[in-house]
């Protein structure tokens, strides 16, 4: 009794079970409608789970996620059900590295006509559509910046960091040490990359680092992005983050 799309769901194929009917529907409705006018709009906040897909999207853009192309969504199959969004599969953000890093501007990378992720392949009708009419403007930009000031507070998020690491530090050594023995029968490149990313002392080193440093500098850079890419005044910005 639920569908489950995937990816863009505009194949059949895309529905990992049930149909991409009504995500169709969806689809052709927002594309040939002025969200800006509120009779339109309210029609997709009665199809779409708005808190949960802007959580989602906040999260997308906060992490810096480099591949965000995975996505899934569901609705169970009955009449007024809503869309809501799976979260998963954001092993490629808090990235550190010359290309990818705290400064990445990814509400430009994301919050696009032409699409996201790889080869700006994935589709942002939904958004782009959305950001159209005032009221969600508005409550997008509040709720960015309420998870800036809380959700992504550094204290919380270092917090949660250090007590992950707890319960993944007593495994890691010997899964190194396991996967190690594995090398011998890998690929030269596999094995240089391994020896740089993947050892026990860079996992409980540079990587927690590299996840705190993250942590510590990236609601500053949200703040002057969300800023430049709103156009939001100072005044309001005063407001958003006293």
């Amino acid at each position: 009794n639920v569908d489950i799309i995937y990816g863009n769901g505009t194949s059949s194929r895309h529905a990992i079970t049930g149909t991409n009917q009504n995500w169709l529907e969806l689809r052709d409705y927002v594309k040939s409608h002025d969200l800006s006018d509120p009779e339109v709009y309210q029609a997709v906040v009665d199809w779409v789970d708005i808190d949960n897909y802007m959580d989602m999207v906040i999260n997308e853009i906060y992490v810096g996620n480099q591949d965000t192309g995975n996505i899934k969504c569901y609705r169970e199959r009955v009449d007024g059900a809503k869309w809501r969004w799976f979260y998963y599969d954001v092993d490629w953000g808090f990235f550190y590295t010359d290309s990818a890093n705290v400064n990445t501007n990814n509400l430009l990378k994301y919050l696009n006509d032409t699409g996201h992720g790889a080869g700006q392949g994935f589709e942002t009708w939904l958004i782009m559509g959305l950001l159209e009419n005032e009221e969600f403007r508005t409550q997008f930009i509040e709720r960015f910046a309420y998870h800036i000031n809380v959700t992504y507070d550094p204290t919380r998020v270092i917090e949660r960091i250090n007590e992950i690491y707890e319960v993944l530090d007593p495994e890691m050594e010997q899964d190194r040490t396991h996967w190690n023995e594995e090398f011998e029968n890998s690929p030269s490149w596999y094995k240089e990359l391994a020896s740089r990313w993947m050892s026990y002392n860079s996992w409980s080193s540079t990587q927690k680092d590299r996840l705190i440093a993250f942590a510590n500098g990236r609601p500053q850079v949200m703040e002057s992005q969300l800023q430049a890419y709103f156009d939001i005044d100072d005044e309001w910005m005063a407001e958003l983050f006293p």
